[in-house]
């Protein structure tokens, strides 16, 4: 696991409330609106707290340039392996963590079960918008 650092992490989401994730590249979805594996991909140099989520579509899109935003609850992410957690991020207002995933960046045996953890992932989840959005200068 690469959850290298650990400030501010929060109580567990509790299992019925639904969690967004803005689709940040093109393939997070396929042409039929079906979640992809790439959604999930974790990748530890660059995101060292956990995988980032949120309980609004609007703090999951921000300022970022979108393709869409997709959801899952946090139940669904509970249900994948009992030590991933979806978690509060108490440095950043509506932001969620999913602490305790298996990393893309690590060695082979790692990499094999981020592949299969984020498949899973993205099979629970949903397309809930295709719009595009422009990056903001907010």
């Amino acid at each position: 696991m690469c959850d290298e650092t650990s400030d501010g992490i929060g109580d567990i989401v509790l299992d019925n409330r639904v969690l967004f994730r803005a689709c940040t590249r093109s393939n997070f979805y396929n042409s039929a609106n079906q979640v992809q594996p790439e959604a999930f991909y974790k990748d530890g140099k660059n995101q060292t707290d956990g995988l980032s989520l949120a309980l609004t579509q609007e703090a999951a899109i921000g300022t970022k340039k979108t393709y869409g935003v997709i959801s899952i609850t946090a139940g669904e992410v509970h249900a994948v392996r009992v030590d991933m957690k979806a978690r509060l991020d108490l440095q950043t207002a509506d932001h969620v963590l999913i602490r305790n995933m298996p990393c893309m960046d690590r060695e082979a045996h790692e990499r094999q079960e981020a592949e299969k953890v984020a498949a899973e992932l993205a099979f629970k989840a949903r397309v809930i918008s295709t719009a595009r959005t422009k990056k903001s200068t907010q």
